[in-house]
């Protein structure tokens, strides 16, 4: 799947909430958003060319976001 700085942001902020939500600790909830940020690099593509699937017959997913003017794939 192609995951922009954008949707990782939008994805920690609902992660974050999430945690919030289910009256989490505070450092139990730091400590994940820092596990998970450190995945950013790994996760976080800047064109669907870098992407690879997990499959031989697995399509890469890349959904444009609304509104945005970049186009899928």
């Amino acid at each position: 799947m192609m995951v922009t700085d954008e949707l990782f942001d939008h994805r920690g902020a609902l992660l974050r909430a999430s945690f919030e939500a289910a009256g989490a600790p505070y450092v139990l909830v730091e400590a994940w958003l820092r596990i998970d940020e450190a995945h950013r690099g790994a996760i976080v593509k800047g064109h669907v060319s870098e992407c690879r699937p997990r499959w031989r017959n697995d399509p890469i997913l890349d959904f444009p976001e609304p509104g945005s003017r970049r186009s899928a794939g």
